[in-house]
């Protein structure tokens, strides 16, 4: 494949995702122009259009921010801005991860317990129940002394994801 077809295809996919994100944002816009979302249609706007819960609240707050405050509309170049970046990064990079796994790493040494791990799993809203969970931690990434080395784990979801893309 050319060089100058790869481009092409990069740009198809993110014109799609900027009228993908035109046909939402319209949707749920409430002024005559269709220009402005009132910030409280966002988190409905950001579920639609595939944002995790994980990751809404750090991106309302942005965009509100961004956007002049609470009250504030929220114009579409801004929220397509922000919102394709986050979808195009595919949410929060591995070295936020690390840091977030950090905080359960009592010893300092890089790894926590399957038991933590579960722990946190078991809370996020997926469509995993506990024993998926509790199996794929077992099968896939715990050592001899039931201990997970979480930039591991992070570094196997990160590609899982990436090739589900």
């Amino acid at each position: 494949m050319a060089q100058g077809s790869i481009h092409q295809h990069g740009s198809d996919v993110r014109d799609e995702r900027s009228k993908e994100l035109k046909d939402v944002f319209e949707l749920f816009s409430t002024d005559k122009d269709k220009k402005r979302l009132m910030p409280g249609d966002l988190e409905v706007v950001l579920r639609c259009v595939g944002i995790k819960q994980s990751d809404r609240d750090g991106l309302e707050r942005k965009l509100k921010d961004e956007s002049g405050g609470d009250d504030s509309p929220i114009e579409f170049r801004t929220f397509e801005a922000m919102v394709g970046d986050m979808l195009e990064s595919g949410g929060p990079q591995e070295s936020e991860i690390l840091e977030a796994f950090k905080v359960f790493d009592r010893e300092g040494n890089g790894y926590i317990s399957a038991a933590e791990l579960k722990h946190l799993l078991v809370g996020m809203p997926d469509d995993l129940d506990e024993g998926e969970i509790e199996s794929r931690i077992q099968d896939q990434f715990v050592d001899g002394d039931g201990l997970i080395n979480y930039q591991e784990f992070v570094r196997a979801i990160n590609e899982m994801a990436s090739s589900k893309q």
